[in-house]
């Protein structure tokens, strides 16, 4: 998965390089197992992880911190599926 940025702050705010700050809309719909196009009706429907713009423009290139999609994922409901030992 391809990143914006190399460094991150973690709890003791020291910088980290193995996980990024940013993620682009590829990198989430790579992780996510979505097309882009998935993600931009997610935005329009207030669904999905939160994002920013990088600028006032609705046009403007849309990157998603990494911190609010995993928080997104964290939300989801789990679910047992009927094989999967209960």
């Amino acid at each position: 998965m391809k990143s914006t940025s190399h460094t991150m702050l973690n709890d003791e705010t020291t910088v980290s390089p193995a996980r990024p700050i940013t993620m682009t809309v590829a990198d989430v719909s790579e992780l996510l197992g979505v097309k882009p196009r998935t993600l931009a009706q997610w935005r329009s429907l207030g669904k999905g992880p939160a994002y920013l713009h990088l600028s006032a423009s609705p046009r403007s290139q849309v990157l998603y911190l990494a911190v609010d999609v995993e928080a997104w994922l964290a939300s989801l409901p789990r679910r047992r599926g009927e094989n999967h030992g209960e």
